[in-house]
């Protein structure tokens, strides 16, 4: 078994590798419970899959409405959050009732869905969290200046793309793959476990 905190390098790798079997191991749909990050705030929450949209309709209705004005996943989430809280008999801030009526009567119609691939948002939480974990070891994440001024000879994405391959996971192992993993901005909401 692995430790949770490694101590040292060798041990932060079997942790990372550790990580990923288990990611590709997990059967994502059969979760219980999913904890989700808000990128802004880095604030966590701990949810069902079910009562994620009451969560953030009733933490911040202002924003929930913000964003499903123009984004076709929010503006499920706020659905799916007036849903749970009807079939449960719990309230609804008044401002998203007043945003979502005009929806049920037609007048406004919802925001386009968004057409291409869907990123696998977990893969890239693990990849992110063990690039970090490497970097609380002084290997920088990527290749970029400040590998070369601390004269390292791989980076954590290196790193990262051999543990891959060892997994067998070649298509997804490639160096600048990964790097753009750890340069690209999360959106929220982020389903990381």
């Amino acid at each position: 078994m692995v430790a949770i905190e490694p101590d040292n390098l060798d041990d932060a790798l079997e942790f990372i590798e550790e990580m990923f079997s288990r990611h590709f191991a997990l059967d994502l749909g059969n979760r219980v419970l999913n904890v989700y990050e808000d990128v802004c705030s880095s604030e966590w929450f701990f949810a069902t899959q079910n009562e994620f949209g009451y969560l953030m309709i009733t933490k911040d209705p202002e924003y929930i409405i913000e964003l499903a004005r123009i984004h076709s996943s929010w503006f499920y989430w706020l659905e799916d959050g007036i849903y749970y809280a009807d079939m449960n008999a719990y309230p609804v801030p008044q401002t998203v009732r007043q945003f979502y009526a005009p929806y049920l009567k037609g007048i406004i119609k919802k925001p386009k869905k968004h057409t291409g691939r869907k990123p696998d948002t977990e893969f890239h939480f693990v990849v992110k969290y063990a690039l970090m974990i490497l970097k609380d070891f002084g290997i920088p994440p990527t290749k970029n200046q400040e590998r070369s001024e601390k004269n390292h000879a791989l980076c954590g994405a290196d790193y990262l793309e051999k543990i891959l391959k060892k997994l067998g996971k070649n298509h997804i192992s490639s160096s600048s793959k990964i790097q753009d993993i750890w340069y690209r901005q999360p959106s929220f909401p982020k389903i990381i476990y």
